[in-house]
């Protein structure tokens, strides 16, 4: 499956979440939509298959930002009493080009997608703080292609799977307009990858009832490993979004 077959999936799980929200008044919804920009740096270990060597790399924000070709980025929370809905979809796409030994010309591309859906309740609410727990699911794919010259393919690999996923979230109000926000889950134990992470601090503004914009920090950790695919990787860096509540 590729990234432009889930963005319409990805749009009827929106569309699905938010419909409660046209008769709110009625039915007490309340559903935010967030798109946002995670500006993440990597670093780790891949083996593409058994028979390839283990390749370490870090790259710095800096070094992402020149490769991408594209991204987008979107998260959704969807609540009716002590019930919650949450949804995050990101995709990007980079590539980059050099050269391969005797100096042939090469172009190296990698085109990752994530959905993460997840549903909770509630445990914790008082007028300045509030305590969230979830259980879901956040699928991967990747695909990875090298053409040498560019335009023809000698290399070319997706893989896929799905993790199961448990978490938490903590919002405190910090002032008449500003909270924080904690976030993190754990997944994988081994049924599709053998572990992940995903940690965020955010602080908010409350520019309107309405509006809110947010900055922080999120990191993501992968361990995957199917006896042929081997991937340690951790993603981090800052990120900046705009929500709306309806």
């Amino acid at each position: 499956m590729t990234s432009r077959s889930l963005a319409p999936a990805f749009a009827l799980a929106l569309a699905a979440l938010a419909q409660p929200a046209w008769a709110q008044e009625a039915e007490d919804w309340r559903v935010t939509v967030q798109p946002y920009v995670w500006l993440k740096g990597m670093s780790g270990t891949i083996r593409p298959t058994a028979a390839a060597p283990t390749i370490s790399f870090s790259q710095s924000i800096g070094d992402a930002l020149s490769v991408v070709d594209g991204a987008a980025m979107a998260s959704v929370a969807a609540q009716r009493g002590q019930f919650l809905v949450l949804g995050d979809f990101q995709w990007a796409a980079a590539s980059r080009t050099g050269t391969v030994p005797p100096g042939i010309p090469a172009r190296g591309a990698v085109d990752t997608t994530t959905l993460t859906l997840a549903a909770g309740w509630q445990v914790h609410a008082e007028p300045n703080a509030t305590v969230d727990v979830f259980a879901g699911f956040r699928a991967f794919w990747l695909g990875a292609r090298v053409e040498v010259p560019p335009g023809t393919a000698v290399a070319d690999r997706a893989l896929s799977f799905v993790d199961p996923i448990v978490g938490a979230r903590v919002v405190t109000r910090l002032a008449p307009q500003w909270s924080a926000m904690l976030y993190a889950d754990v997944g994988g134990f081994g049924v599709g990858s053998q572990f992940t992470v995903v940690a965020a601090g955010m602080v908010n503004y409350h520019v309107t009832e309405r509006l809110t914009v947010s900055g922080g920090i999120r990191v993501m950790g992968l361990n995957y490993d199917d006896g042929n695919t081997e991937a340690n990787v951790t993603m981090a860096g800052p990120v900046l979004g705009v929500s709306w509540r309806f």
